[in-house]
C-alpha cells in the first residue's frame, strides 16, 4: 500500500511538473507571437516614419531563461527567480529586478516535483517500511520463533531488508521510465546518472534503518530516532546553509540600486542636458561625432541618461553579483554534511535551475541589452535613416545554458560524504551483523 501511494504521488509529481514547463514555454510563445505582432504594425506603418527612439523605448523584447530537459522532474530554484522579462532600451538593473518583488508570495510554498518527492517523502517511506522490521517482530512474539528456524538469523533481516531495497528499487525504475515518456528528457549519460544517484540516496536511507535495527530497541525508540535523523539532514543542516547564505547577502540590495538608478534619472531632467550628454560622450568617444542637441526632447539624450543611470549602480551591482556566487560557494561547503543536501544542490544543478544559472541568465540579458544599444544608437547618434531590412535585425535574445561546471565537483562530495556518512554509522555496530539478536 505504501509503495503504490508513493508511485503514485511521483508520477503525480512528475505530470505536474511537466504541465508547469508546458505552461511557461506556451506563455512564452504567446509573448514572442504578441511581440511579432508589434513589429507587424510598425511595419505595417512604414519604416520611413518611424522613430527609432520610440521603438526604443515602447518595444518590449521577450527574454527566457529557457527551461532544460530536466526542468519538469526538478523545479528547483526556478519559482524564486523572475526567468521571464521583457527588455527595452532603458536602464538595465530596474528592469532585471523590477520583477523579483511578484515572487514572494511563492516562495513559501514552492512547487511539487519529483525531485521533492525522492529527497523527502522517499526516506519517510523507507523508515515506515524497514526501521521496525526487528522491533515489530518481537512486540508480536514472532522472532523467537523465526529465530530458531534459522541458524543464522541476520540472514533473515538482511533478505527482508534487500527485499525492501528491491521492491522500491523497482518502483524508482518505473518513474524513472515515466521521465523518458513524459518529459523531453532521452534515455542517455543524464538519465543513467540520475539513476545512479536516486539509487545510492536510497541505499543510504536503507543501511541508516539497518543500523537503527542492530541497535535492537523497541519501535518507539526507533522511529524517533530516525525521524530525528531525516529532520536533521533535511531541514535543521539545509537551514543552517541557507541562513549563512542569507547573511553573506545584503537584503533587498536591489531595490537600493532601483532607487538609485531612478534618482539619478530624475535629477538629469532638472540639470545641464547638453553637459551631461557632453559627459556620457567622453566616457564613450565612439559617439562623440553626433549633432548638439537642440530646444527640444532629444532621444539621444533620454537613452544616454538611461544608460549612464546603469553606471552609476555599476559597482553595487557587481557587489551584488559576488555576494550570490560567495553565498553558493558557501553552500558548496555545506554539501558535506548532509546527503539530502547534496543530492538535492546535483540535481538542481543537472537541471539548470540553480543560482548558478538564475546569474548566468542575468549575465547574459546584461550582453543582450548592450547588443540592443549597438543596434539602436547609430540610428539615435549618427541619425542613420531606419529601413524596412532593419526590422529583422533587431537582436533577439537566446539563451545559452551555463557549463556543469560544479557538477563534477558535486559528485565527488556526493560520493565521498556517501561513503563517510555510511562509515560513520556503521563504526559504532562493526560487528552488529555477528551479534545475538
Amino acid at each position: 500500500m505504501f509503495l503504490l501511494a508513493y508511485l503514485i504521488l511521483a508520477l503525480l509529481a512528475l505530470y505536474w511538473g511537466q504541465q508547469r514547463v508546458d505552461r511557461e514555454q506556451t506563455f512564452h510563445a504567446q509573448v514572442v507571437e504578441q511581440t511579432q505582432q508589434v513589429l507587424a504594425s510598425y511595419q505595417a506603418e512604414g519604416a520611413e516614419a518611424l522613430d527609432p527612439g520610440y521603438l526604443g523605448y515602447y518595444l518590449f523584447m521577450p527574454v527566457w531563461q529557457t527551461p532544460e530537459v530536466w526542468a519538469g522532474v526538478i523545479h528547483g530554484e526556478r519559482h524564486e527567480h523572475p526567468v521571464q522579462l521583457r527588455i527595452r532600451l532603458l536602464g538595465l538593473q530596474g528592469q532585471l529586478h523590477a520583477s523579483e518583488i511578484h515572487n514572494i508570495s511563492a516562495l513559501a510554498y514552492g512547487h511539487l516535483d519529483l525531485a521533492f518527492v525522492w529527497l523527502f517523502v522517499m526516506p519517510l517511506l523507507i523508515g515506515a517500511l524497514s526501521v521496525n522490521l526487528l522491533a515489530e517482530e518481537k512486540m508480536r512474539g514472532r522472532w523467537p520463533i523465526i529465530a530458531a528456524q534459522s541458524s543464522n538469523a541476520v540472514v533473515i533481516l538482511w533478505r527482508r531488508l534487500l527485499l525492501r531495497f528491491g521492491m522500491l528499487a523497482i518502483v524508482n525504475s518505473v518513474v524513472l521510465l515515466a521521465v523518458l515518456l513524459i518529459t523531453p528528457v532521452s534515455f542517455g549519460i543524464s538519465w543513467l546518472l540520475v539513476a545512479m544517484l536516486v539509487l545510492l540516496y536510497q541505499l543510504f536511507w536503507m543501511v541508516l534503518a539497518g543500523w537503527i535495527i542492530s541497535l535492537k530497541r523497541q519501535m518507539a525508540f526507533n522511529t524517533l530516532l530516525y525521524l530525528c535523523i531525516w529532520l536533521i539532514l533535511s531541514f535543521v543542516i539545509p537551514g543552517v546553509g541557507y541562513l549563512l547564505q542569507a547573511q553573506q547577502q545584503q537584503a533587498a540590495e536591489h531595490i537600493g540600486m532601483m532607487t538609485e538608478q531612478r534618482q539619478y534619472m530624475h535629477d538629469r531632467w532638472d540639470s545641464d542636458r547638453q553637459a551631461d550628454l557632453d559627459n556620457y560622450l567622453q566616457r564613450f568617444p565612439e559617439w562623440a561625432d553626433t549633432a548638439p542637441l537642440g530646444e527640444g526632447f532629444d532621444w539621444k539624450w533620454y537613452f544616454a541618461m538611461q544608460h549612464m543611470s546603469d553606471l552609476m549602480v555599476e559597482d553595487r551591482v557587481e557587489d551584488y553579483r559576488q555576494q550570490r556566487l560567495k553565498a553558493l560557494q558557501l553552500q558548496q561547503a555545506f554539501l558535506w554534511s548532509s546527503p539530502v543536501l547534496n543530492l538535492q544542490t546535483l540535481l538542481n544543478r543537472m537541471a539548470g535551475n540553480d543560482t548558478l544559472a538564475h546569474q548566468a541568465f542575468l549575465d547574459q540579458v546584461i550582453a543582450y541589452h548592450d547588443e540592443l544599444r549597438d543596434f539602436y544608437y547609430p540610428f539615435l547618434f549618427h541619425d542613420a535613416s531606419f529601413s524596412e531590412a532593419d526590422f529583422a535585425r533587431i537582436p533577439a535574445f537566446v539563451y545559452q545554458a551555463p557549463k556543469q561546471s560544479f557538477l563534477l565537483m558535486g559528485l565527488m562530495q556526493f560520493a565521498l560524504g556517501f561513503v563517510l556518512l555510511l562509515g560513520l554509522l556503521l563504526s559504532r555496530r562493526k560487528h552488529w551483523l555477528e551479534s545475538d539478536l
